[in-house]
C-alpha cells in the first residue's frame, strides 16, 4: 500500500494534483482505500492500493515433464495454482488442449469469467519469436508452433510467449525480494 504523499513525491506531482488524480482512480475502482498508516508527526496517511478486483492474469509453464498453470490477480497474488505431469512426446495439438482445459478448470474454479481475464502468459523450452511462436523446441521436438497466436485466438486476449529461461530472469527481475 502507498499514501497519497508517498504518491506527490515518487511522481513529483503536488499533493493536491496527487489527491486530484487519486480521487480519479478511485472513482473508476482502479485503486482502494485499505486504511491508515502510521503518523508521521500530523494525522494519519490514507492509504491505497490497486483494486485486486480488476481482472485477472494467466500463467503457464510447459515443462519437459510437466504441465503448470497459474490464475492471478493484477497484484500478482496467485489465487489458483494446477499442475500435472506431461509427455512432451505428445504432440502439440494435445499439449494446447490440456493447456486450454487447465485455464478453464481453474477459472470454474474461481468463479472468474473468461472477460474477467486481462492477459495470458507463457513460458516454454526453445527459441521463441517475438510474435509467440516456438521455432523450435528440440525437448519437445515441435517447430514452427504458432502457440501466441493460437492462444489468443482461443481466448480473445493479448498472449505474450517467451523461453522460459528468459521468462523465470525477467520474474525474479521483477519480484526480487518479494515472496512469490
Amino acid at each position: 500500500s502507498i499514501s497519497r504523499g508517498e504518491v506527490s513525491h515518487i511522481t513529483g506531482w503536488s499533493k493536491a494534483k496527487a489527491s486530484q488524480e487519486i480521487r480519479s482512480l478511485v472513482g473508476r475502482g482502479l485503486l482502494i482505500e485499505v486504511g491508515e498508516g502510521a503518523s508521521q508527526g500530523g494525522r494519519r496517511p490514507g492509504l491505497l492500493k490497486i483494486n485486486p478486483q480488476l481482472g485477472y492474469i494467466v500463467g503457464i509453464d510447459i515443462g519437459a515433464t510437466s504441465l503448470e498453470t497459474a490464475l492471478s490477480d493484477v497484484t500478482g497474488r496467485i489465487v489458483q495454482r494446477c499442475s500435472e505431469p506431461a509427455d512432451v512426446r505428445n504432440q502439440p495439438e494435445q499439449i494446447f488442449g490440456r493447456c486450454v482445459e487447465l485455464v478453464n478448470q481453474m477459472c470454474r474454479a474461481q468463479g472468474v469469467l473468461t472477460d474477467q481475464i486481462l492477459g495470458i502468459g507463457v513460458g516454454t523450452p526453445g527459441i521463441v519469436d517475438g510474435d509467440g511462436t516456438i521455432r523450435w523446441a528440440v525437448n519437445l521436438a515441435w517447430t514452427d508452433l504458432p502457440l501466441g497466436a493460437r492462444l489468443a485466438e482461443h481466448y480473445n486476449l493479448p498472449t505474450v510467449v517467451a523461453n522460459d529461461s528468459r521468462a523465470a530472469a525477467f520474474a525474479t527481475f521483477l519480484f526480487e525480494g518479494e515472496a512469490r
